[in-house]
């Protein structure tokens, strides 16, 4: 059976963000996912240096889960052009070596710092490769704003490039992102056919 992790990143059990999230977990079940959800808001801050200290054992069944999910979904709002802090917290977390990804030597720029050693503070001598298999990553945000200032100033939203990035880094791939604007003025009506179309979305 395929498996799917859901990520949200709301303190508000009844937030839209929530309801996303149940929209995407109900049509992922009718799509025959496995469905692993993880709140951002319930896990410890990382208030410390995990490359000398270790990271959280909390952590460990997120990196599991992530590590052999064929997609995930990340559902969180927009605060400041951003996600909330829980979300980077979380990141932070989860993206772990060598469980997520490990660096592999790279024979040209290693002989090449070796020629050149200048390079070394400027040259890397490995790249990272992921262990995530995951192909399908969906990254649903909701915005105060209107959808066509996100649209055309990209640059004011930096919730999907940061889950892209991070999530890339370990191996993911095919990534998407759907989000809806003016949240507050929106009918129920309108909210209704929102989520359904989350509910539709084909993983």
């Amino acid at each position: 059976m395929k498996s799917i992790v859901i990520i949200t990143a709301h303190p508000e059990k009844d937030s839209l963000s929530m309801a996303n999230a149940d929209a995407l977990e109900s049509g992922a079940k009718k799509q025959k996912f496995s469905v692993t959800r993880f709140d951002a808001c319930a896990f410890p801050w990382v208030d410390h240096n995990p490359i000398k200290k270790g990271f959280p054992r909390e952590f460990e069944k997120v990196v599991e889960a992530l590590a052999g999910a064929d997609a995930i979904a990340v559902c969180c709002p927009m605060w400041n052009y951003g996600a909330p802090a829980t979300l980077k917290n979380f990141l932070d977390g989860v993206i772990q070596s060598p469980k997520l990804f490990h660096f592999v030597p790279n024979p040209f720029l290693k002989n090449l710092v070796k020629i050149f050693p200048f390079l070394k503070t400027i040259c890397p001598t490995a790249q990272p490769e992921g262990y995530m298999k995951a192909r399908r990553v969906l990254c649903v945000w909701t915005a105060d704003g209107p959808e066509w200032f996100y649209s055309f100033f990209p640059s004011h939203n930096v919730i999907f490039p940061q889950v892209k990035q991070a999530l890339k880094f370990c191996g993911a791939r095919g990534f998407r992102q759907k989000f809806l604007g003016m949240t507050r003025n929106r009918s129920e009506k309108a909210r209704e056919k929102w989520l359904k179309s989350l509910e539709t979305y084909r993983f």
